[in-house]
Formats: C-alpha cells, sequence, structure tokens
C-alpha cells in the first residue's frame, strides 16, 4: 500500500502562483503557505496498455513552508532563483503575499529558512500579484502590486527602487531573459 498525504489546494487567483525550479521542484502558493513537490522521474514503457504492469507510479514528495506569511494573509505568487549556482542541495526562492510583503526564503528537501523581506508595497496596503525573478541579473527580483507600483530589489545590496504607472492592476510581470531592464506587467 502506497501511503500519500494530499497537500493543500493552490490559490489559482494569480498567474504566478506555480513556478518550476530549474533543479526540477514545483512550488505553489496555498493559503498562507508554499508548497513544494518533488516530482519523481517516470521511465517510458514501450507498452500502451496499462494493464501490461507499466512502471510503477510514484507520488511526488511533499514539502511545506508553513506560515510563509502572517496567519490572515494569502500568498499570491512564488518565484524560484533561475540560477542555482554551486550548492544543488539548497534553492532560493521568493514569494508575495496579499499584506504587501515580498520575502526571501532558503529551502531545501531538509529545511527552510527566511533570508529577508522587504514590504515595500504594504505601504499602500496592496496585494502584490507580479513577480518574478530576473534571469539575466540573479541578484533582481522584481515585484508589482494592484495599484500600479512596482519594485525592484538588488538582493546584492538589499536596496529597493520604487516605480509607480498609475492606476494599472498588475496580475502578471515577466522579466526579459537576457536584459534585466525590461519588464512586461498584465
Amino acid at each position: 500500500m502506497c501511503e500519500y498525504s494530499l497537500p493543500p489546494a493552490p490559490n489559482w487567483f494569480s498567474s504566478g502562483a506555480l513556478r518550476g525550479s530549474p533543479l526540477g521542484y514545483v512550488a505553489y502558493a496555498s493559503h498562507n503557505q508554499i508548497v513544494i513537490l518533488s516530482v519523481p522521474e517516470v521511465k517510458v514503457v514501450e507498452s500502451d496498455n496499462w494493464r501490461d504492469g507499466g512502471p510503477a507510479l510514484n507520488p511526488p514528495k511533499t514539502f511545506i513552508i508553513n506560515d510563509a506569511h502572517e496567519d490572515k494573509t494569502k500568498v499570491c505568487s512564488v518565484a524560484w532563483n533561475p540560477d542555482p549556482g554551486a550548492d544543488l542541495g539548497k534553492q532560493i526562492l521568493v514569494s508575495s503575499g496579499d499584506d504587501g510583503n515580498v520575502r526571501l526564503w532558503k529551502w531545501s528537501p531538509s529545511s527552510h529558512s527566511l533570508v529577508g523581506q522587504h514590504t515595500i508595497h504594504s505601504e499602500n496596503k496592496s496585494k502584490v500579484f507580479g513577480l518574478d525573478w530576473s534571469k539575466a541579473d540573479s541578484n533582481l527580483v522584481v515585484s508589482a502590486d494592484e495599484t500600479g507600483c512596482l519594485v525592484s530589489w538588488d538582493l546584492m545590496t538589499n536596496r529597493t527602487k520604487k516605480y509607480f504607472f498609475g492606476k494599472t492592476c498588475v496580475y502578471g510581470l515577466a522579466l526579459h531573459p537576457e536584459d534585466s531592464d525590461l519588464a512586461e506587467i498584465g
């Protein structure tokens, strides 16, 4: 018998609520938690008939960062560091919530810790739906909220820069993979 517990349901109201990491993990936002799945590899069998007893499917391993944001706060978006670096055992991800906080996490299958955060969006009490980590500059995280405020966060210096685009409700954000000065909002 295979024991498996179902993880909490995802928050599907945000386009950034589900992201895959360069090392094969999947993270998604769920209430005030971040759920991380480690999906096992499936070997391809030549037979198309499932009755032939193909490979046994293993359920994904589930890891949960409980209370990733405050108790009554929903996690809106998550993003992985696109450059895992030399330490393949640890991953770094960032999350945003509807309380206006953006949090930086160091994660491994055995532990997790909060590394840093900025609260620029919480000044307006706005939900942060747009979130992305630059592939061109791995020290740059950009977030955007429902009031049109965009914040670039330099992780190396821990400095933030705030931009305001008027009454533009941002639900999605993507950074250009080769130019860290270009961003798309939607």
